[in-house]
């Protein structure tokens, strides 16, 4: 069912419309290749760090570029988002004649100038890519937010975060191992704690997820 802004483009443009919506994936050649560089945009975005989560979102947008054939774009990370009566603006693109095309993300929400999580600031990302693979990728004359358009940003976004399959232990679970299983797996959790905080910076360790969570310290 197109979106309510359909009935107002010409037939050229609702031509493109369709061909857009009926597109409901982009698959990456070998995902698992981009995974290290979506830990190292997690980082970057912990750190707080404006100038490494451009380096980070460089590399992860070069990854993507490459991974699918397409010619590069310029990136541009800024702090707070700009903000209006109508919102705020997380991420956009630009393409004009003769020039490469740019994206602009910002990782800081626009009131309280926190950084965005994690999964909204990559949701963002492959949102503006998406207008970029709408035209360099798919050689559609436009690009419009459609339901295929969502779709395929959804699917780059599962083939870069996929869901962990690993099972979850049960508290009923736990009490049915026996003492000395608890005991050995209690032992190992000092060093694991350890080797998952040893290289994060004091900042980060200090950060809290949100405002009612536990940070690590």
């Amino acid at each position: 069912m197109p979106f309510a802004y359909y009935a107002r483009l010409s037939r050229a443009q609702q031509a493109i419309y369709r061909k857009s919506d009926e597109i409901a994936e982009v698959r990456l050649p070998q995902p698992a290749r981009l995974h290290p560089t979506v830990e190292t945009l997690t980082t970057a975005l912990a750190s707080e760090d404006r100038a490494s989560v451009q380096r980070a979102t460089e590399r992860m947008i070069r990854g993507l570029t490459d991974a699918l054939g397409v010619p590069p774009v310029k990136v541009e990370v800024l702090a707070a988002r700009p903000h209006a009566k109508w919102g705020e603006l997380h991420g956009l693109y630009t393409a004009e004649r003769g020039k490469t095309p740019k994206i602009q993300l910002w990782m800081r929400t626009a009131k309280q100038r926190r950084v965005v999580a994690f999964r909204t600031y990559l949701r963002t990302l492959l949102h503006e890519v998406g207008h970029h693979l709408d035209y360099a990728l798919l050689g559609l004359r436009d690009s419009y937010h459609t339901e295929g358009f969502y779709k395929r940003e959804s699917s780059l976004f599962k083939q870069l975060v996929p869901e962990s399959r690993a099972p979850v232990s049960s508290v009923q679970a736990w009490f049915e191992k026996s003492a000395d299983e608890r005991m050995a797996r209690l032992a190992r959790t000092p060093d694991q704690v350890a080797a998952a905080l040893g290289t994060r910076r004091p900042a980060e360790l200090a950060r809290r997820p949100s405002q009612e969570a536990w940070s690590p310290t």
